[in-house]
């Protein structure tokens, strides 16, 4: 789906210069919701609640939450192992639990960090909560155009650790119009287990149908 797609596509960038990174490991939940309107009018939305972890430092992340298909609920689990040279060689595996399956695909493609570029537009400064309680935080604006895309996001982080609090994206992929928001909730620093990024044993190569319905569901974290 596309709108997944592009909930991922701002934050997360292989640009030569960054303004801030996240934390090189962290874990936490993303609450998605978005809409957009297709190439024939049609319209949709898409929300769910993700449980994420990444780990910029050994270049893996896990993501596990529900998705629906055909009016049914499922969950899923995906996990992303690259390779630590950053190379192509990397594995994906996509876990449905309830059907006891999973597929173990490869990365074509490199690991990227989550950071904002050095192209993004400082918005200002602000803040949530009151009094002692405050979180200070500071606004990018970052825009992306090319192949058949006009993509804009404005990306909310801690001042003082770039730690992802809010990103909204708004715009159009492939004659597609859409608007999502990532909101970043009970994130810790730190990897509690890393077995988290460990498949089942009874992983099996195929191909993933699905995964353009998953891969993306994890805001900035897209790969």
């Amino acid at each position: 789906m596309i709108l997944q797609a592009i909930l991922a596509a701002s934050f997360t960038t292989v640009a030569l210069g960054s303004i801030c990174c996240t934390p090189k490991q962290w874990e936490g939940f993303q609450y998605a919701a978005g809409g957009y309107v297709g190439r024939f009018g049609r319209p949709g939305e898409k929300n769910g609640l993700y449980r994420v972890s990444y780990d910029a430092t050994n270049k893996k992340v896990a993501v596990s939450g529900n998705f629906t298909r055909r009016d049914k609920v499922r969950p899923f689990k995906t996990i992303y192992d690259f390779k630590e040279d950053n190379s192509i060689e990397g594995r994906g595996h996509l876990i449905l639990p309830e059907e006891e399956t999973c597929t173990s695909f490869p990365l074509r493609k490199e690991f990227r960090e989550a950071c904002i570029p050095d192209t993004a537009a400082y918005e200002g400064s602000s803040y949530f909560g009151v009094g002692e309680n405050m979180l200070n935080v500071k606004a990018y604006k970052v825009k992306r155009e090319g192949r058949g895309a006009d993509v804009s996001a404005v990306v909310l982080a801690t001042s003082d650790e770039c730690v992802p609090v809010v990103e909204n994206v708004w715009g159009s992929v492939k004659r597609v119009s859409f608007f999502g928001s990532v909101n970043f909730l009970q994130l810790t620093a730190g990897i509690q287990d890393p077995a988290v990024f460990s498949p089942p044993e009874y992983c099996e190569e195929g191909t993933v149908e699905m995964l353009d319905e998953l891969q993306a569901e994890y805001g900035i974290l897209q790969q």
